[in-house]
């Protein structure tokens, strides 16, 4: 008996296709998620047009940095959970945002343990079963963080200070727009995958609001920039 062909068990050892930062904060009326549109391969600008947030069900959103397949995954695995829920009608109470963080923890720790690991850090933005607002992180160990803001890519490094000083539970929503602004400015001019296309979220007790992309004001005409040279910065050696 002849055993037939099969492709052997593989492993995603490395991102592909990857976006970069996305950054969440709590404000007054519940959750603000902000991503730019770009997926890059490599260093490559693949996709400019990418939405890298997604709706769950009325009190829940997500967004991640990393693996786009993997991104899509959990946002498939969240919604068909999501509407077996609704078409059940067993009088349970739907998965609230904080339910969604703890099952995705679970998941991507066994998918670690697995070898197979999820590469993404996931941020899961909403409303609890008590009606608080929630904002939560999944990185790709599994580790599972709960905060007034919170980052995932480059943000960890670039924003931290800026949300630190600048974010608040109980600021408004233009403040909350104008903080993420600042932080998608300082993204762009330091990150090598971040672009000027934007797309910011808010999660309420109406619901879930993505909004279209948007184009952030940016200025490059610096004195420093227009009058320096790379001969004066770096000096050419012979």
């Amino acid at each position: 008996m002849e055993i037939p062909n099969q492709m052997p068990i593989t492993r995603t050892i490395k991102p592909t296709v990857i976006g970069s930062s996305v950054i969440g904060v709590k404000y007054q009326d519940g959750v603000m998620l902000c991503a730019d549109t770009q997926a890059c391969y490599g260093s490559t600008r693949k996709f400019k047009d990418i939405s890298r947030i997604a709706r769950i069900n009325d009190k829940t959103a997500i967004s991640c940095s990393g693996e786009l397949s993997d991104f899509q995954a959990i946002v498939e695995t969240f919604q068909v959970k999501d509407l077996t829920d609704s078409v059940e009608e067993d009088g349970r109470v739907f998965f609230s945002a904080r339910n969604y963080a703890n099952y995705l923890a679970a998941w991507a720790y066994k998918r670690r343990r697995e070898l197979d690991p999820l590469f993404n850090t996931t941020l899961i933005a909403g409303f609890d079963n008590e009606g608080k607002k929630y904002l939560a992180s999944v990185d790709v160990y599994g580790t599972l963080l709960e905060a007034d803001y919170l980052m995932g890519g480059m943000a960890n490094h670039y924003c931290k200070v800026i949300l630190s000083k600048g974010a608040s539970p109980d600021m408004s929503e233009e403040q909350a727009r104008a903080v993420l602004s600042q932080c998608l400015k300082i993204l762009l001019s330091g990150d090598l995958r971040a672009t000027d296309k934007v797309q910011f979220c808010t999660i309420t007790k109406k619901g879930v609001a993505i909004e279209s992309p948007i184009v952030i004001k940016t200025e490059w005409n610096y004195k420093l920039f227009a009058e320096t040279t790379n001969e004066e910065v770096y000096a050419i050696k012979l």
